[in-house]
């Protein structure tokens, strides 16, 4: 008897294509460098932030605020963070109270009542334009800023420079710059973010990479030359310092020995001073 084959899912309402409106335009502010230059002032100008950053930013102006991670409310009251009931030195109890008082959206996996303005993340839309392949809050953010037409996106304070997340969640974040670029998306990012960028351009930076490489070479073998001479001076010292501590060890020796013999032969003399 043959089995009967499992029906097939009925296919995705296939997503309409996506349209970036220019006059839409989004900053996503991180909390490294360039953070302060972000256009707060700039009403026509969204502000995201994400996790705690709200901490640095303080009394900046704020338009929306994501929070994407697993956040739990266990029944005797304690609140977690991704199984964690302490995020960044703050219990999670106070963040989300702190989450509570941004005076904006905060975009969330769920709603929750004490976060009044929490609002579930789309994430369903998200991957259905960009799939699952997303390893970072700021990929969120661009993913998310991308499917709601945003013509201009700006990052400030967001460097992706240090840290092992960074390994793979800075290429996740370039990738879908690349998206939003080849979407018609402006995007700016200041000078001094690390993100989409490179020493020397490949190929065509060879000359310089060459020029660099050695000029660096020759510092290095200048450092290691004084490194050496100051290895050598260090060793002198010691042994000059080894030389003096024998020799004050002898001058101890010679002191105690005569005492001792003071204590044998004259200690005892009548006239022998106290």
């Amino acid at each position: 008897m043959s089995e009967t084959p499992t029906p097939a899912p009925p296919a995705a309402e296939p997503l309409p294509p996506l349209k970036l409106d220019p006059a839409k335009r989004v900053a996503i502010v991180g909390t490294s460098h360039s953070w302060n230059r972000a256009p707060f002032d700039d009403p026509s100008i969204e502000i995201w932030g994400v996790n705690n950053g709200f901490l640095q930013l303080a009394d900046r102006r704020k338009s929306r605020w994501f929070d994407v991670h697993h956040i739990e409310h266990l029944p005797d009251g304690t609140w977690t963070r991704r199984w964690n009931p302490v995020f960044r030195g703050q219990p999670v109890g106070s963040y989300i109270q702190s989450l509570a008082g941004l005076g904006c959206p905060v975009y969330m996996q769920q709603t929750w009542p004490e976060v009044p303005a929490s609002v579930r993340f789309p994430i369903e839309r998200v991957t259905g334009y960009f799939g699952t392949y997303i390893t970072n809050s700021i990929s969120m953010q661009l993913a998310y800023a991308l499917t709601e037409g945003f013509g201009e996106i700006q990052l400030w304070g967001v460097d992706m420079s240090v840290g092992t997340e960074w390994n793979y969640q800075r290429p996740n974040a370039e990738y879908f710059i690349g998206m939003a670029i080849a979407l018609g998306c402006k995007v700016l990012i200041p000078a001094e973010c690390d993100v989409l960028k490179t020493l020397f351009m490949y190929a065509y930076g060879e000359q310089d990479r060459h020029a660099w490489t050695k000029r660096t070479d020759t510092i290095l073998e200048k450092s290691k030359e004084k490194r050496d001479r100051e290895s050598a001076e260090l060793r002198h010292m010691e042994q000059a310092l080894e030389a003096k501590r024998a020799a004050m060890n002898q001058h101890i020796g010679f002191v105690q020995g005569v005492k001792e013999t003071r204590a044998l032969w004259v200690a005892t003399h009548p006239h022998y001073p106290e």
